[in-house]
């Protein structure tokens, strides 16, 4: 038996059914005010913090901060991995800023660099102390010591040469990095802080005589027995030079291009990439080594056309002339008579190369 309140409610029912309906039929299709979606702005608070990788790059520097501390542990190893770490957030961090300024052009900001602020104190600080172990370390391993220091059993042990050599590979990989992404940002710490550390270090690891020197043909005992940081410190230089920081750094260039000269006449990967870093260079200042590389090549000077094809000098002023033109040929000749064919070669080779650059700014 139906109720009679089952009933009212069953009517109740029907007729607000049909009042919605008959508000449809009455908007002619259009969807009701109140239900329109809501209008998202494009650049709302959760779009551009997924864009920005706000929480990324926040857990990126706390792993950096944590690995700068770790750089003062005592174990090598931890050191060393702590190297790789922060090479690794570093990249991730340029990688972010590339993405932003793909995305928002030149004024978007670039999270590396507040990173480099805030860790390179850190880094550099590692850096100079393990270049500092690793010149008295080959001071030691040089001088003459008595054969009682070197069997005592109690005399304190520190950082062997190739696990500091390690270490300082990983560190100037770092130097790179932040060349190549910071935009010209890293100008002035490579120029005051890490430069002068490489100089000092080039300075300990170059032969001091030619017997050390690897020929072609020959195995490169020097290279990967003795002096296996002379790569790290070369790719440092090629990045460095290949980077946007190049042109800040032209002013290192005679300096650094000199110091990799004696390099070039190495066979294996060290004339190979001692090659290559003073190659790009030369691509952003030629006139720089031009004169250097000249001496090496054995080329003779060009005769000055002024002074030869001129007839109104005087005699005197062409006998000094001449005078003056074969004391040059002869101090050029004595300062080249040690040089090696390769040596010589190669900088035939550099001479060729810049001859097809492009004109550079003067």
């Amino acid at each position: 038996i139906e109720s009679a309140g089952y009933a009212d409610d069953n009517n109740d029912s029907n007729e607000d059914i049909d009042h919605i309906f008959g508000q449809l039929e009455t908007n002619d299709g259009d969807e009701p005010a109140d239900e329109e979606p809501p209008v998202v702005s494009k650049d709302s608070p959760d779009d551009e913090n997924e864009s920005d990788f706000v929480r990324e790059i926040s857990a990126i520097n706390c792993i950096l901060s944590r690995c700068c501390y770790l750089l003062c542990y005592a174990d090598l190893q931890i050191q060393v991995l702590s190297c790789e770490t922060l090479l690794s957030g570093f990249r991730s961090l340029g990688k972010v800023g590339f993405f932003r300024k793909k995305l928002r052009g030149e004024s978007a900001s670039n999270p590396l660099l507040p990173a480099i602020a805030e860790f390179w104190p850190s880094i550099i600080a590692r850096l100079r102390s393990a270049s500092t172990a690793l010149v008295s370390v080959n001071r030691l391993s040089r001088s003459d010591l008595s054969i009682r220091h070197t069997m005592a059993t109690d005399q304190e042990r520190g950082p062997s040469k190739a696990s500091l050599e390690v270490l300082l590979s990983k560190l100037l990989l770092i130097v790179s990095e932040l060349c190549s992404s910071s935009d010209g940002f890293f100008v002035d710490r490579f120029e005051n802080d890490a430069f002068p550390i490489i100089a000092k270090l080039m300075q300990d690891i170059l032969p001091k005589d030619s017997s050390s020197m690897v020929l072609p043909g020959h195995p490169a005992t020097f290279a990967e027995q003795k002096h296996s940081l002379v790569l790290p410190i070369l790719h440092c230089f090629k990045c460095s030079y290949e980077s946007s920081c190049r042109y800040g750094l032209a002013g290192l260039i005679p300096s650094a291009g000199t110091m990799i000269f004696p390099l070039l006449s190495f066979g294996g990967p060290i004339g190979d990439v001692a090659m290559a870093a003073v190659k790009v260079m030369l691509a952003v200042d030629c006139g720089a080594l031009w004169r250097g590389i000249h001496t090496l090549s054995k080329r003779s000077f060009p005769c000055n056309p002024i002074g030869s094809g001129s007839m109104m000098t005087t005699n005197g002023e062409q006998s000094s002339s001449k005078a003056v033109t074969a004391v040059a040929i002869l101090s050029s000749n004595c300062r080249v008579k040690d040089c090696d064919f390769t040596l010589s070669q190669k900088a035939g080779e550099l001479l060729d190369f810049i001859e097809v650059l492009p004109e550079q700014q003067i």
